[in-house]
């Protein structure tokens, strides 16, 4: 009030000393011009009883020169009507509540959150943060070390979280992002070490690089199908990271994604799995490529020595090389009608390993295993290469000390050189075929070569004569 007083007594003053005749060569400046409103003199000061009328609060509001208004209400700030620079802790009245500011409401008549708005120590007692209204962007390290934030509510009119936007903000517990983000920028929530909740929108296309490296106490995460590029070491180092659920579109994928989340336990994923990209999560235990996936890319699980679970459904059409390279904990493989190509070394080193399923293919689609695909899984005792494989490529189950029993399809083209080198208790060798087709396929030394190196004695040839209910047995000699 007492200020109201002091603005009504100036203004009489003015009003005897510039009155309207002008006289005297007096100034014609209009008084409305000399006691502006966005002047620092009385710029926006508004008493408690003014700010919170029909509201039943007790606050102030203020009005910075570019429109911004201001509203503190004991640990509430409301900001409206412009967008939001630095300048707010610039302005002495506000910087001087901030100290109790405890949540901020962004509203309507934002657009833009501009870059390092927040990334200040005067903030450094905000919690909460509710992003709603007319806000479109928040800017490049917007609120990037406010070092007691836990809980980010950001609404459906954003579009794009800037790089870096909270990154350093280790009290952060909690994000929930509308479904107007369609990117989340380079490390925009990383070194968010106490992030353990995250809400992504349902039309977000892209992560990008680091953004949510280092989030330590990340447990889960869930890639819709909007989600259609990640980018190099986005969830890396996310040290309790353990489950990951990958939609349907996925499709341009850095490298790296997932280094170093060591305690990473269970995928599913409907889209293809890139390369590399979840080599050496040693903790990973459980595997899940649902249908609508077709590629497993090189070394996309190389070295999960803990996995021991691998469910592959029927749209997989080919596995890259050495993409189980190492993971010695599997135990058993079923193989997809789809899949024509299974590269070079896919499951070398896989020592667990002691089942080998293909499921029955088409004649259209053939498979073909390259060199050394299973070498060194020295727990097979059996395999069966269903009708359709028409190629074992060099070396493909060499040091298979244990493989007994070899089945052969009549698809079957050539079967590569030492193929099964190292096999010392190769048994028996059957064939699904008859005579005229076995002969096609032994010709040329092609299947002595294939056995150099195994202790084979003789070929059991199991020949189908029509049916495979008329059968007979062929015996005959070999020496390796």
């Amino acid at each position: 009030m007492r200020k109201r007083i002091i603005v009504i007594a100036i203004s009489v003053l003015l009003l005897e000393l510039f009155g309207c005749g002008g006289a005297k060569g007096q100034s014609n400046t209009p008084v409305a011009t000399l006691l502006d409103l966005e002047t620092p003199l009385l710029e926006g000061y508004q008493t408690g009883a003014e700010s919170a009328a029909g509201t039943g609060k007790q606050g102030r509001e203020y009005i910075l020169s570019n429109g911004l208004r201001v509203e503190i209400d004991k640990e509430i700030m409301t900001i409206s009507g412009a967008d939001v620079t630095r300048a707010i802790k610039d302005d002495n009245r506000v910087t001087q509540r901030l100290a109790d500011v405890r949540t901020i409401l962004i509203q309507d008549g934002v657009t833009t959150i501009d870059d390092r708005a927040f990334s200040d120590t005067v903030y450094k007692n905000i919690e909460r943060i509710e992003i709603e209204g007319s806000v479109q962007k928040i800017g490049t390290s917007a609120f990037s070390g406010c070092t007691s934030l836990q809980e980010v509510i950001v609404g459906n009119n954003v579009k794009t979280i800037s790089a870096s936007a909270f990154s350093g903000c280790t009290s952060l517990q909690s994000v929930t992002l509308g479904d107007g983000i369609e990117s989340i920028a380079e490390k925009a929530f990383s070194g968010c070490t106490a992030l353990s909740n995250v809400v992504l929108g349902q039309n977000l296309r892209t992560i990008s690089k680091r953004a949510f490296e280092g989030c330590d106490a990340l447990k889960d995460i869930t890639l819709g199908d909007s989600v259609m590029s990640i980018e190099d070491y986005a969830f890396a180092d996310c040290k309790n990271l353990q489950m990951v659920e990958i939609g349907r579109n996925l499709t341009e994928v850095g490298e790296n994604i997932f280094s170093g989340c060591s305690n990473l336990e269970t995928i599913k994923t409907q889209s293809s799995v890139p390369k590399k990209m979840f080599e050496n999560c040693t903790s990973l235990k459980t595997v899940h490529i649902r249908e609508g996936a077709t590629v497993i890319e090189e070394r996309a699980f190389s070295g999960c020595t803990a996995l021991n679970s691998v469910e592959l459904e029927g749209s997989i059409e080919s596995i890259g090389e050495r993409a189980f390279y190492n993971c010695t904990s599997i135990t058993k493989i079923s193989i997809p009608h789809s899949v024509t190509l299974v590269d070079r070394e896919a499951f070398s080193g896989c020592t667990a390993l002691y089942r080998v399923a293909m499921e029955t293919r088409d004649e259209a689609v053939p498979l073909v295993f390259e060199d050394n695909v299973f070498l060194g899984c020295t727990n097979i005792k059996e395999i069966e290469f269903a009708e359709g494989v028409e190629r074992i490529g060099a070396r493909a189950l060499e040091g298979c000390e244990n493989l007994s029993t070899i089945i052969i399809p009549k698809s079957m083209k050539k079967v590569g050189e030492r193929a099964f080198n190292g096999c010392n208790n190769i048994l028996h060798v059957r064939f699904r075929g008859n005579v005229t087709e076995w002969n096609a396929l032994s010709s040329n030394k092609v299947l002595r070569e294939a056995f150099t190196g195994s202790n084979l004695q003789a070929w059991q040839i199991e020949l189908e004569n029509g049916s495979p209910k008329d059968r007979s047995v062929l015996q005959i000699g070999y020496t390796g």
